[in-house]
């Protein structure tokens, strides 16, 4: 991981609020970073994030599950536990707030914000750590599976629920 080496190719003339000089890829939202495999953005932050060999690997599946997606077909609910989540604030364009799992604002001391007495009230999950369950999303959708949900997770949890 270490300092990103690349610029985060944001060209917005609305800059989102930022405590860093530079984005990192923690800070990209799901998303975000499922269209940039597509289109090719943010490709310093992506290899960065992802290794140069993982991000080439995931562009290519995110094409092809891209091309294979079906509503409607069988449907699979991917529930990550608190290491697999990100906890944040919602940001600007791409990029969140994302304190739970950010090692910058960790070393930073920033978890205090996660406080449940005395914590921020505007934290939220976010989604899941990409660099864990991306691959898995992207295979299950190519193959024809129903893994490309945007309902909120009490939704998706009642849902899950009542098929259970």
């Amino acid at each position: 991981m270490g300092v990103p080496r690349h610029s985060s190719g944001v060209t917005s003339r609305k800059k989102p609020p930022t405590r860093r000089l530079e984005q990192t890829p923690f800070q990209l939202s799901n998303d975000a970073i499922e269209q940039a495999l597509l289109t090719g953005e943010f490709p310093g932050l992506l290899e960065d994030y992802f290794g140069e060999q993982n991000y080439l690997e995931l562009q290519h599946l995110a094409r092809d599950a891209a091309a294979q997606r079906i509503r409607g077909g069988p449907r699979v609910f991917i529930l990550p536990g608190i290491l697999g989540s990100t906890l944040g604030k919602e940001g600007f364009g791409p990029f969140d707030d994302v304190i739970w799992f950010d090692p910058i604002d960790i070393f930073n001391g920033r978890l205090a914000a996660l406080a449940i007495n005395g914590g921020s009230k505007a934290i939220k999950p976010l989604g899941v750590v990409q660099y864990t369950y991306l691959r898995l999303k992207l295979n299950l959708v190519r193959d024809g599976y129903d893994a490309d949900r945007r309902e909120t997770r009490r939704e998706s949890g009642e849902q899950w629920t009542a098929s259970a």
